[in-house]
């Protein structure tokens, strides 16, 4: 197939670098499975996939290098593309899941496209699970809403027998990035550039304490931790945003800020969040990699207010969205901040709220469900998201299986659900003096963890029993400071 080169967009180039530095690497893979229930047509299916491929040019991408600089390399057709059927109905439930589960962890060469591989697995009579994986580098998380809804339209016109008619991406992923690159050197990117630059001068790196030594090397060897949050703290925090005129995102950012700085023992706080950076109307349907990413700072001292919190959470952010699309791998440039191979640049944790809820497409003649599926990977030391949508209250924490255990992650989401309770409840209060420590941990210190009493004699000090102690062991030591050691009868 003929193909057409492009410049990579500044998104593109650090995950062509990470994969190239990785020599390959599922990290930045997005997975997706669904569950299909009915007389599923498996050869339209295939055919199908390879419509949307042949529709979407991000689809048709791979990223080639030449004396050292990387291009995107956009076929203008497919020549073929094949969906492997596997038969599991015979192999045990729990091992099915891992075979299934393996192909998230899939390892592209970004030069041979298409960068996207799906498999269909038969688990029943008319049952069937589609995984779908795709590199990050052609595609982001509006991406694969687009990819799902795009793909039962072209499925539901064959299977009608009616003509397709999905309108071509008015703009495409190739025009963004050269745009993108024009862009660059206009005095608008300049200002907004000078301003995360010295937003984000000499940054702290993240000091969580970690259950194990961190590793040399950042690794990406990740695991899902979900917790259901309370329905009433829901309400209690809707409450809030409607009295302060915020949203739900400042204010859970602002108590993720509070939380990080009672882990580390750190007043200043670095946290990225990821936003669309879909700007332009004409890429509504495009799928590619716009999403770019914002970090936020935060100062916190123990004499501040939630309700203040929140206040100052805001203005910052606010203020950083009127540069939102300046690329994050631009400040990072600009920055220069110190190299360390075992921690992410800038920042080490991220956060995001979920508040839209996604339906997926109805399918003709068959069934569809999200498939359960399990995160193997991650790409910073802690991702909390939180999503707060109608009948679906959960936090989501994403965490480095190399540096935490799941029982601390477990920890750390409570605490940060107490601290949320107790700051909506008393938001003027300085969270200074807020207990980190839920009401059960504080039982088991103060009183389980206490032990059997004793009784001791009401008419004696502590110096009676010192002084019974020395004539029954003089010569145990009872100091030691370093070096030297002092004996009970030498300190009586």
């Amino acid at each position: 197939a003929k193909v057409e080169r492009y410049p990579l967009s500044f998104q593109q180039q650090r995950l062509w670098f990470v994969d190239t530095y990785q020599e390959g690497s599922p990290e930045y893979n997005i997975f997706r499975a669904y569950r299909f229930d009915g007389a599923l047509d498996v050869a339209l299916l295939e055919k199908s996939i390879k419509d949307l491929i042949c529709h979407q040019d991000s689809l048709r991408t791979s990223i080639v290098s030449e004396n050292g600089k990387a291009y995107q390399e956009v076929a203008t057709t497919v020549e073929s593309f094949d969906l492997p059927v596997i038969d599991l109905t015979n192999i045990p439930i729990s091992e099915r899941d891992k075979i299934i589960a393996k192909d998230e962890r899939h390892v592209f060469d970004l030069s041979k496209g298409p960068l996207i591989q799906a498999k269909l697995f038969i688990i029943g009579e008319n049952a069937y699970t589609l995984t779908v994986v795709i590199h990050h580098i052609i595609s982001d998380g509006i991406s694969i809403g687009i990819l799902q809804n795009q793909l039962a339209e072209i499925y539901n016109a064959h299977v009608r027998g009616e003509e397709i008619k999905l309108a071509k991406p008015e703009f495409t992923y190739a025009q963004y990035s050269c745009e993108q690159q024009a862009d660059c050197a206009k005095e608008e990117n300049q200002k907004g550039l000078a301003y995360w630059t010295r937003k984000l001068e000499d940054p702290t790196p993240l000091a969580l304490p970690t259950d194990f030594p961190r590793p040399a090397i950042r690794t990406s060897n990740g695991s899902i931790f979900k917790k259901e949050i309370p329905k009433d703290l829901v309400e209690k925090l809707s409450k809030f945003c409607r009295e302060e005129n915020s949203t739900a995102f400042m204010v859970l950012l602002a108590n993720y800020y509070h939380l990080l700085s009672r882990y580390s023992g750190q007043k200043d706080v670095l946290v990225g969040f990821p936003i669309a950076n879909r700007l332009q109307s004409n890429v509504d349907n495009t799928i590619g990699f716009f999403v770019n990413t914002i970090v936020g700072r935060c100062e916190l001292s123990g004499d501040v207010s939630f309700r203040q919190l929140v206040n100052d959470t805001m203005a910052d952010i606010l203020e950083s969205f009127e540069y939102q699309s300046i690329p994050f791998e631009k400040v990072v440039e600009s920055v220069n901040p110190s190299r360390d191979q075992s921690r992410n640049s800038i920042f080490q944790t991220s956060f995001s709220v979920n508040q839209l809820k996604l339906e997926l497409p109805e399918w003709e003649g068959v069934q569809i469900a999200n498939y359960p599926s399990h995160s193997t990977t991650c790409h910073f030391d802690i991702s909390m998201n939180i999503s707060i949508k109608e009948n679906d209250r959960v936090g989501i924490v994403n965490y480095n299986t190399d540096l935490f255990s799941e029982d601390t992650i477990e920890r750390f989401f409570n605490h940060y659900l107490h601290l949320l309770s107790t700051s909506l409840s008393n938001p003027d209060t300085f969270i200074g003096d807020q207990s980190l420590l839920t009401a059960q941990e504080q039982k088991t210190i103060l009183v389980d963890w206490q032990g059997k009493k004793e009784k001791y004699p009401q008419d004696r000090g502590i110096h009676h029993f010192f002084e019974r102690q020395a004539k029954l062991t003089p010569h145990a030591i009872a100091v030691s400071v370093e070096e030297e050691e002092i004996s009970y009868e030498q300190l009586d």
